[in-house]
């Protein structure tokens, strides 16, 4: 009788222990799932600042170029505003001799 009681507790005891192991695996895999959620989140956060660092850095060569085209313009109105001043001196000077 004692050998069945032995055996009784022991086979309550393994069961014991196999549900704890199926517990154990599942909060396991559950972590590494998570795990593998916040390595993608992190992947999909760091692929999106690299988009957004690239988008500046394409922001900060049309600002660049937009300043160096508003020079050119600049000065070439500045140009243009010379010539029409010696235009205008040269249709002075020929109206005054006309006179």
């Amino acid at each position: 009788m004692r050998w069945r009681q032995l055996a009784e507790n022991s086979r309550e005891a393994t069961a014991k222990i196999e549900k704890m192991i199926r517990e154990i695996r599942a909060q396991a895999e559950e972590s590494v799932q998570s795990a593998r959620e916040d390595f993608r989140s992190a992947a999909a956060s760091t692929q999106a600042m690299e988009e957004v660092t690239a988008v500046f850095e394409t922001l900060s060569h049309a600002v660049t170029a937009l300043a160096k085209t508003s020079d050119a313009v600049s000065t070439s109105a500045g140009e243009m505003t010379t010539s029409a001043m010696r235009v205008k001196d040269a249709i002075s000077s020929v109206d005054t001799l006309a006179q």
